[in-house]
């Protein structure tokens, strides 16, 4: 059975008071977004999946080909992000 893990990553960070996005946000020197990924790149996970919209391009641009990419068009919500990775089911 493939194991896949999907990522959040389209928030604004609206309440951080910054242009960065929330996932680019450093903790203890590293952004949040690649703590998290390093340690799933650790684990027996077959595909990271990462859900971008404001800013994404910098968000690509940290984590380049280490994620696969889903770009979530319009905000609608936790739920809609989660379902727009079902169109790599193709893939």
């Amino acid at each position: 059975m493939e194991a896949f893990a999907i990522l959040l990553a389209a928030g604004k960070g609206t309440r951080m008071k910054s242009e960065l996005p929330k996932v680019l946000h450093p903790v203890g020197g590293m952004p949040m977004i690649g703590r998290l990924v390093n340690k799933l790149e650790s684990m027996p996970i077959n595909r990271i999946l990462a859900v971008i919209r404001h800013k994404g391009e910098l968000v690509r641009e940290y984590l380049g080909m280490r994620v696969t990419f889903v770009e979530q068009i319009h905000r609608l919500g936790t739920a809609h992000a989660v379902l727009q990775t079902r169109r790599l089911e193709a893939i």
